[in-house]
């Protein structure tokens, strides 16, 4: 009920946007024109000042990829486009003059503070919320949030997005559209995608046979991901009216398939044939998708000049078009492994190049990122890490769940996108965690690489605008106010995790339910069975879930009782031997043994 109060609440009082591409109080005929989105004066002096970011942003991109930069450039003159697109020099084909925040202010008018900041001042770091598996949620926490999904959905007025983008640089400004809050995240993906996902023809005529793609297969990944996630949570927080609320993350590498229940995210989850989803609040009725042409096959057909065409979300919800699952054309059933998660922490580094000097999916198996993001074969039977084949980490669970969430520019019409991404970015914070933050492994590339994916590059298509070296934060997720209730142990190392690239079909791997899925074939080698431990943090004691084989098992068991040697035997015997002394003495003095123990252990607690 309190949900509804205040959903309520916000259609009664203007309720600020504080991230978003576009917010909905700049989409004015005068803001357009003039292209400036300085809401509140910025927030006055103190606060941040209305700056023209043209001669910044133009400088970022011209020492980034010139082919890609020119491709986008030349958009107008590309018969299959014919209009701009604009993603070049983002965000100033659109807004070329928006707020400038100080300090650690935030927000498109510098009136709130940044993520992670709290105080009059902005100054004081914010207590971090917690986010926890959705596993361990209550049911009527579960229902809560799903039922803010719903509200999510249907709430119109705080974002706007681009539906049509203007002839040429110096024609009218572009056309936006006020969404539902939860359409503008689906449009948020779709557009930092869209036309990646062409066939081989229309990547030529589009793209001179060029990858372009604003979110992936690049080391701008995690941290657009990470922003992504914390657009989405101050959202939920704002509906839930809870500032204390953390977004769930789905634990795939436990096995775990509980969000997928009438009651929660629908059904079905993974299937061979493509269905639509069936549940209490994501049905037909309640939940139609938009921007998802590549899940309905046209990605396939000869209309090339559709792939590049901003879709247009009010449109589109008029055909009340089904969320579906299933159905793609790999068919896996299959959710990775712990010990895959592991052996992708194992990682020494956060991007490499490849040998043509390019960050993308043929980057190195050095590449945490790349192992992240599920382009490196990790096989967990045989303790391997390869170049290429099938999908690995990441992007398995897309094919797993199919349907739109196999599409990337239709994959956040499905809600369990959220969930997902949040245990992506769980191990994105596990890696991170790795290292001392004086020794974190830099975000690399400083430049030279896709716009928008270099150091000093803002993220596209964010706005308020965020570089994505400072999304990077050796602090971790700490720095933007969250923290998870429990983390992966890195503890492989990497020097002992074979190298499968010349022969990646020698390599076998093993499902989150210890079965044997390699592709071509299983052999007697046995799959890698769960052991949970208690690991002790620096800082805190945490329960974290790892994962041991048979052999694993051994070894611990022999580095306790033979790797200490004597010393760990002597000291068994010494207290041993001082308990039964401690018996023997009270018993002749006639007193309890037990009081003085309980005695003690009370004083100690």
């Amino acid at each position: 009920m309190a949900l509804k109060y205040s959903f309520v609440i916000c259609l009664l009082f203007y309720c600020r946007n504080t991230y978003s591409q576009f917010p909905a109080v700049c989409n004015t005929q005068e803001n357009l024109q003039s292209k400036t989105c300085c809401p509140n004066v910025c927030g006055g002096p103190t606060r941040g000042i209305c700056t023209n970011f043209t001669k910044e942003i133009t400088s970022q991109w011209g020492k980034a990829s010139p082919d890609i930069v020119n491709v986008m450039r030349d958009s107008p003159n590309n018969p299959l486009k014919g209009s701009v697109d604009s993603r070049f020099l983002w965000p100033t084909l659109v807004f070329d003059t928006f707020c400038n925040c100080s300090g650690k202010f935030g927000g498109y008018d510098c009136m709130e503070c940044e993520f992670g900041w709290t105080g009059e001042d902005c100054q004081t770091r914010k207590t971090p919320v917690v986010r926890h598996s959705f596993h361990s949620l209550s049911d009527i926490k579960k229902k809560e949030f799903v039922e803010a999904t719903l509200l999510l959905k249907n709430e119109i007025g705080q974002w706007s997005v681009i539906v049509e983008e203007p002839a040429n640089y110096s024609s009218n400004p572009a056309t936006l559209q006020n969404v539902s809050t939860y359409d503008f995240f689906t449009f948020l993906h779709y557009f930092a995608t869209k036309g990646s996902e062409v066939n081989s023809k229309c990547k030529k005529l589009l793209h001179q046979d060029l990858a372009i793609d604003f979110a992936h297969d690049g080391p701008v990944f995690p941290v657009w991901h990470r922003r992504y996630l914390l657009t989405v949570e101050k959202e939920f927080q704002r509906i839930m009216n809870n500032q204390l609320f953390g977004l769930p993350y789905w634990p795939w590498e436990q096995n775990d398939k509980s969000p997928f229940d009438k009651k929660y995210y629908g059904i079905p989850s993974s299937t061979p044939v493509g269905k639509n989803v069936t549940g209490d609040s994501i049905n037909s009725a309640k939940w139609n998708t938009i921007c998802d042409q590549n899940w309905w096959n046209l990605s396939r057909s000869d209309d090339c000049a559709l792939e590049w065409k901003v879709c247009n979300p009010a449109i589109e919800l008029q055909s009340a078009r089904s969320l579906q699952r299933g159905q793609t054309n790999l068919n896996f059933t299959y959710l990775p492994h712990l010990l895959e998660v592991k052996m992708a922490l194992a990682a020494p580094l956060y991007d490499v190049p490849d040998s043509n000097g390019i960050y993308s999916e043929n980057s190195p198996r050095s590449s945490f990122r790349n192992r992240l993001e599920g382009w490196i074969q990790i096989c967990s039977a045989v303790n391997c890490v390869g170049r290429r084949g099938p999908t690995c980490m990441h992007n398995t669970i897309h094919t797993w769940v199919g349907g739109h969430m196999y599409a990337r520019s239709s994959t956040i019409n499905d809600p369990v996108f959220n969930i997902h991404h949040c245990n992506t970015d769980r191990i994105f914070e596990s890696w991170i965690k790795r290292f001392n933050a004086s020794s974190l492994p830099p975000y690399v590339p400083e430049q030279g690489g896709h716009p928008g994916k270099n150091k000093d590059d803002y993220i596209v298509p964010f706005f308020p605008v965020i570089k994505a070296g400072k999304q990077y934060s050796n602090r971790g997720s700490e720095e933007w106010g969250y923290v998870y209730d429990e983390l992966v142990v890195a503890d492989i190392d990497d020097k002992t995790i074979l190298d499968c690239s010349m022969d990646i079909r020698s390599c076998l791997r093993c499902d989150a339910n210890g079965t044997c899925t390699s592709p071509w074939g299983c052999s007697n080698q046995t799959c890698p069975s769960p052991v949970i431990a208690s690991i002790q943090g620096e800082e805190e004691a945490t329960d974290i879930t790892v994962t041991l084989n048979d052999d694993d098992a051994l070894a611990l068991g022999l580095g306790l009782g033979l790797g200490l040697r004597f010393p760990l035997i002597i000291i068994m015997i010494f207290i041993i031997g001082s308990i039964v002394k401690m018996i023997r003495s009270r018993r002749h003095s006639g007193q309890s043994v037990v009081t003085p123990l309980l005695r003690r252990n009370g004083e100690t607690n």
